[in-house]
């Protein structure tokens, strides 16, 4: 039972921690913002997951996809 209790504190800290770090990375990449075509974002997506979409018989679809301000590697990664 302190197993399960252990685990699950080490999982919200591990949680905590991610997202901390992930505010820290947001705000001082502030300066970084610029407005960018989110279909360029998407399209790098999309023919990242060619090959499993073709192997899945998957069919991809989407509407036109506005521009974004933001950091353009954030939504590439």
């Amino acid at each position: 039972h302190y197993i399960d209790i252990i685990s699950t504190a080490a999982q919200r800290l591990s949680l905590l921690i991610r997202d901390l770090l992930a505010y820290a990375r947001a705000s001082s990449d502030a300066e970084r913002l610029e407005w960018f075509d989110a279909s360029d974002t998407l399209r790098f997506a999309l023919e990242n997951l060619a090959e499993s979409a073709a192997s899945s018989g998957a069919h991809i679809t989407h509407d036109a996809m506005p521009m974004l301000l933001g950091n353009r590697m954030r939504f590439a990664t």
